[in-house]
């Protein structure tokens, strides 16, 4: 729907907690993806926001069918329909934006016509540093173009890892004052069983399995992994599955079936492509452990998501991983077949190292919250308002 077609659409809940006062400023999201885990960020982001700045006018800038999920949280809703990576979204949110006193776009996609205050989240730079050709020539030269763009043009640049922070200031040549830090967090439904949230889940759920969570691109080294199952299932000879959770089909899928099919285990390879937020708790409690063999990863979301619900985790020990994880994880080379397999031998055929695992796990995720999160969020955006 064209910005010149669209009504501003007003939604309050409740008046805003300004006690009398005009409210101090007015922040715009763009929160037109609220799926995978940039979705996850914006929206915990946006939902917690007013906790720590009540007297804040919030706008979200999204589509009418994130509209109702996102209007508790915001004094004003925007409803824009344009996609995102398009030449309309450049002017159609730089107008949805305009009277905020700021804006925070939370991908690189930033609206280069956009005239005021500007905060962009880098999560980040997958499409310049996967040199493996992973990433198509269009892609990566739509990236560079908005990448250098958003570092050039924000007053400040919030980052997920110091991995990521690091290499936007080698690859974009940002001052490193103008990057800030900011780990994800992980929500409440994130947390260990107790007897009854043990058959979370949905009923068709293969068991015993081990879990993947996230998207199918090639940089998360999904064809390595299945081939390093191949050799785990054949080592151990248990009759564990693997269960692919996350967006993603065409080609992508149709490859690692024939792969699977080609290695002999297609009866042991599960995918399951829409998983709804609430069932995702369940699904890393019941695995055995989570596998994540990214050859890049800004963060690694289902890591701390895992680790919150007492799993183990077994990840490559490349990009931010090691970071995030610290002790909590058994790590890999991602580029060897041979050494996922004998981590996944590992962690399967030890009780202990699987107990040491979920309790390093549980330990290292209580330095993730998003409402510590969004509370820094604030402060970066209040030190843009005031300069």
């Amino acid at each position: 729907m064209a910005i010149s077609e669209a009504v501003e659409r007003y939604r309050r809940f409740g008046a805003p907690q300004t006690h009398g006062r005009v409210a101090d400023f007015e922040v715009a999201i763009d929160a037109r993806w609220l799926h995978t885990g940039l979705g996850t960020y914006t929206y915990n982001v946006i939902s917690r926001l007013k906790q720590f700045k009540p007297t804040w006018s919030v706008k979200a800038i999204t589509n009418r069918k994130s509209a109702d999920q996102l209007a508790p949280w915001c004094d004003k809703i925007r409803i824009l329909d344009t996609p995102i990576y398009t030449l309309r979204e450049q002017w159609q949110v730089a107008c949805a934006a305009r009277g905020a006193d700021l804006l925070h776009v939370p991908h690189y996609n930033i609206p280069l016509f956009h005239r005021g205050k500007l905060v962009v989240t880098i999560h980040d730079l997958i499409h310049l540093i996967d040199d493996r050709k992973n990433v198509g020539t269009a892609a990566r030269t739509y990236a560079s173009i908005m990448l250098n763009a958003a570092a050039r043009k924000a007053d400040h640049i919030i980052t997920v890892s110091q991995f990521s922070k690091t290499q936007i200031i080698e690859r974009l040549a940002v001052d490193p004052s103008k990057i800030s830090v900011i780990p994800n967090g992980v929500a409440p439904i994130f947390r260990p069983p107790n007897g009854a949230e043990l058959d979370l889940g949905p009923g068709n759920t293969p068991e015993p399995y081990l879990l993947y969570v996230g998207n199918l691109k090639p940089h998360k080294n999904l064809m390595r992994l299945v081939s390093a199952f191949a050799i785990f299932r054949n080592r151990t000879k248990l009759d564990w599955k693997l269960l692919i959770v996350g967006p993603g089909g065409g080609n992508e899928s149709k490859q690692l079936v024939l792969h699977g099919a080609d290695l002999g285990i297609s009866d042991s390879l599960f995918f399951q492509k829409n998983v709804a937020h609430e069932v995702l708790p369940g699904l890393y409690r019941k695995s055995q452990f989570l596998i994540l063999p990214s050859l890049i990863e800004g963060f690694g979301l289902s890591v701390v998501e895992a680790m919150a619900c007492g799993t183990p985790v077994v990840c490559s020990n490349a990009a931010s991983l090691p970071e995030v994880a610290e002790g909590a994880a058994r790590y890999f080379n991602p580029l060897d077949v041979e050494d996922i397999a004998s981590a996944l031998e590992d962690v399967a055929l030890s009780e202990e190292l699987r107990t040491r695992l979920r309790h390093n796990g549980l330990k290292r995720v209580g330095q993730f919250s998003w409402d510590e999160s969004a509370r820094q969020h604030s402060e970066v955006f209040e030190r843009v308002l005031q300069n």
